[in-house]
């Protein structure tokens, strides 16, 4: 299938564009990596100087709504801290054991579970008798 000489030369005009501006990309890339090194031999901390880049071109607006959303938080954070008797409840995922819960003293203790279920109905016992070879 051809696709036409029009279309080929095009085609390869957009090819040899796109590799040189990959080209320049990569040396931009490799620019850029040598100036934070540089940062760094200066002594500036460059996930700082990467923060600031990432805030300068966001713009003005963007940056000061980060920052009063940032201010709440923390706001928040320290308001909590101030008030100790507010704690977050953690939730356990084990289920509680039986020695966890109080018995009132006044109340007695209820008797172990007999073979009788509380669910038999009128003659649903002489079943389980002959189940048991008792007739």
């Amino acid at each position: 299938m051809s696709i036409g000489n029009n279309r080929a030369t095009a085609l390869f005009h957009h090819i040899r564009a796109l590799e040189n501006l990959q080209e320049v990309k990569d040396e931009a890339a490799s620019d850029f990596n040598e100036r934070k090194k540089l940062c760094k031999e200066d002594g500036f901390d460059t996930n700082v100087v990467t923060a600031i880049l990432k805030r300068r071109k966001n713009g003005e607006g963007q940056t000061l709504a980060f920052d009063d959303l940032l201010r709440e938080y923390e706001e928040a954070i320290e308001e909590e801290r101030r008030f100790p008797g507010f704690t977050v409840r953690v939730v356990d995922p084990e289920p509680p054991r039986e020695e966890q819960y109080d018995v009132e003293p006044d109340r007695e203790q209820a008797p172990p579970p007999s073979e009788e279920s509380i669910f038999d109905g009128p003659g649903d016992g002489d079943l389980r008798a002959e189940q048991r070879g008792e007739s």
